[in-house]
């Protein structure tokens, strides 16, 4: 696997498949999401690979973390946006998407679940889920 291939490709499902509008730039910053310009805005955790675990030959990121900041908590209309992107369907549900696509950059990618959290980002309370995948690809 080629890390950061796999993290353009999950960015490219999150938009084109997932229908969210983000702001990757805000993401790449590596600020963390306390620092985000815009939202909906994904942030990842560097990954612990273990490797082989997937077994012939494949390596296996058991628990990645992907965050997405949402906006602000007072507002009705992102806490819509969070839960459409929390459902199992949907055009906009996460889970769908990440789901079944296709994937090129890696062999197998599963949503296990989605932590909602409200978070303080820029000083203000934020609607935030960090969606656990696990992940195998070859070497």
């Amino acid at each position: 696997m080629i890390l950061v291939d796999l993290m353009d490709e999950i960015f490219d499902v999150l938009r084109e498949d997932a229908g969210l509008e983000l702001n990757v730039p805000g993401a790449i910053a590596g600020d963390g999401p306390g620092n985000i310009a815009a939202t909906p805005a994904p942030f990842v955790e560097l990954p612990e690979i273990v490797y082989g675990a997937g077994g012939h030959g494949l390596d296996r990121i058991e628990d990645f973390g992907l965050t997405i900041v949402f906006g602000p908590a007072n507002n009705h209309t992102v806490f819509k946006r969070a839960l459409e992107a929390a459902s199992t369907t949907g055009a906009k549900s996460v889970w769908a998407a990440l789901t079944n696509h296709q994937w090129v950059s890696c062999d197998t990618l599963y949503v296990l679940r989605a932590e909602p959290l409200i978070d303080t980002v820029r000083g203000a309370p934020a609607v935030v889920y960090t969606f656990h995948l696990d992940i195998t690809g070859a070497r």
